[in-house]
């Protein structure tokens, strides 16, 4: 291992944990192996592991660090939650050796870097230290090509197995299946975890073609297709408890190499989440990479990949429709405001506004901006006893007031003058309103 990459991850120990803590947790943590060789495994293959998304990066657009750069012990990545909760994640690489030469990636096969990787064995006795120890309440599994995309999905399989059966894990596992696995694979990667995913990179395949022409021949919409077959197929049953399996299937879009619109991904998302079921999609702006074709491409900004998690939102739970989705010329989203606000104040719709508070139905509630899902559903039950009748009580209830006031009415009456009453401190911007 090079100095500077020694240098880094031991500053990635100490920013994460208090001065007097940093000696104690890295010598717990490792006390069991007492192996250089897994330190320095986990410290390569956890850094390697940085390119693939568990969870959307939007602090980083609130002015604070993203939470997949805070720096911690190797392995361990801080994923938010939708409700906004925070979990840490064992998040690794089998190996970063690989066969593919995808013009953005890190590990890809031509770059001059450090390779490693896991055994099945003892992957899962890492990860079962950590889960020990409790720094970790969940796995994210990833990997390299190595070989052949069988043969590394069968030791990635192998890894869950172990951990299933032989530690008896109950616990989450968030599994990535390679493009190229077997239908046999997917099904037993959907069986063992209770999230996969298989990352489609682009939005077609003129675009995959400028960041990975090798992954052409796989035919990862179908592959995708047949992972959420499965899905649903184990979401029918139940388990002991009574209660139904919830295997969910995600995927990951790079923005920005392959010279795609807004629109492309606008639309390829609608079709994610409705024609294939899928839970999440993540976004991920691109970052050039030094040593690969595209390390002087421009990088993405951050806030492309915000705005697209906004619409992902919008899409998938406020009951939007890809063609209602705010463009410019160059069908690409406005950066410098939110799409749930340009739609609302577009001249096409400002004849639904002000919508009346208390006679609004759960639908009409969403398209208000300030409102989302929660506070709509708590305004509705409020409203089974209640009148609202002025702001602050549809403050109270989760609205963002000042994004709310000038599209509502409270008893056929305007709000905006009640907006000043406010404090602006108090006005807190939520990401997905």
């Amino acid at each position: 291992m090079t100095d500077l990459v020694k240098k880094v991850n031991f500053l990635r120990l100490r920013y994460w944990l208090p001065e007097e803590k940093f000696q104690e947790a890295r010598n717990r943590l490792f006390q069991i192996e007492d192996s250089v060789s897994i330190r320095d495994k986990l410290e390569i293959l956890s850094a390697a592991a940085e390119q693939d998304v568990c969870s959307p990066r939007t602090r980083a657009v609130r002015g604070e660090p993203s939470y997949s750069k805070k720096r911690c012990l190797p392995g361990i990545y801080p994923a938010l939650l939708p409700d906004g909760k925070i979990i840490n994640l064992f998040k690794v690489l089998l190996t970063n050796r690989c066969e593919l030469n995808c013009l953005y990636c890190a590990n890809r096969k031509n770059r001059n870097l450090i390779r490693d990787e896991f055994t099945p064995q003892s992957l899962s006795q890492t990860f079962i230290q950590y889960l020990q120890k409790d720094f970790v309440q969940g796995l994210f599994l990833s990997s390299a090509i190595k070989d052949n995309s069988q043969r590394t999905m069968d030791k990635m399989l192998e890894t869950c197995i172990i951990l299933r059966k032989k530690y008896r894990y109950p616990g989450y596992i968030h599994l990535k299946v390679l493009p190229g696995s077997t239908p046999e694979q997917m099904e037993k990667a959907v069986e063992l975890a209770n999230r996969v995913s298989l990352n489609l990179e682009a939005p077609n395949s003129e675009r995959l073609k400028r960041l990975s022409p090798q992954k052409i021949s796989f035919s990862l919409l179908e592959n995708l297709k047949t992972l959420t077959k499965v899905a649903e197929k184990y979401n029918q049953r139940l388990m002991t408890n009574g209660q139904r399996l919830n295997k969910t299937v995600s995927t990951q879009l790079v923005v920005g190499p392959g010279g795609e619109t807004d629109k492309e991904i606008v639309y390829l998302t609608e079709e994610l989440h409705q024609k294939y079921n899928l839970r999440r999609v993540y976004f991920s702006a691109f970052v050039p990479i030094s040593d690969t074709p595209l390390e002087n491409f421009s990088p993405t900004p951050l806030l492309r990949e915000h705005r697209l998690y906004q619409v992902d939102w919008l899409i998938h739970f406020y009951g939007f429709k890809a063609k209602e989705i705010p463009l410019d010329e160059m069908n690409n989203l406005l950066l410098d405001k939110d799409p749930k606000l340009l739609w609302a104040e577009s001249d096409s719709n400002k004849h639904l506004f002000p919508i009346e508070i208390n006679r609004a139905d759960y639908y009409q509630l969403l398209r208000i901006p300030g409102i989302g899902p929660v506070s709509a559903k708590r305004i509705l039950e409020y409203r089974q006893k209640n009148k609202i009748h002025n702001l602050q009580e549809l403050k109270s209830l989760g609205a963002v007031i000042k994004r709310t006031a000038k599209f509502i009415l409270l008893d056929g009456k305007r709000t905006e003058v009640l907006e000043k009453k406010i404090p602006s401190s108090e006005l807190l911007l939520p990401l997905n309103l």
